[in-house]
């Protein structure tokens, strides 16, 4: 991106959320491939969607912010070590119990 001067990685990622919600709409509107038999409120639109969606845009803004100053293969070492500051985060919070099992795994995948 920074080679190409291209200024707009919001779009991409736009584009990505965009495919994602039209074949969810059809998923479960028109073709009745996924049952969707909730019906949605504003008060549960306000208080438990927008603020997961306006997290969730933050997040893909920031995550291809990097790629304008950084090179690509340290972005990739950095997004190989997500399972363990995760896993490190669950711990903390006692979300999770610690588990020898469980630490192998994530120590397994992120040293890939």
């Amino acid at each position: 991106m920074v080679d190409l001067n291209f200024a707009y990685p919001m779009t991409v990622s736009g584009m990505g959320m965009l495919a994602s919600s039209l074949l969810s709409y059809v998923a479960c509107r028109m073709t009745n491939l996924v049952e969707a038999k909730t019906v949605i409120t504003m008060e549960f639109w306000i208080r438990r969607m927008l603020p997961v969606g306006f997290f969730m845009g933050l997040s893909l803004w920031t995550g291809n912010l990097v790629y304008m100053h950084l090179t690509v293969a340290f972005i990739q070492m950095l997004k190989a070590f997500t399972p363990v500051i995760t896993m490190v985060c669950l711990f903390m919070a006692r979300l999770e119990d610690p588990t020898s099992k469980m630490i192998f795994s994530v120590l397994l995948t992120a040293g890939e």
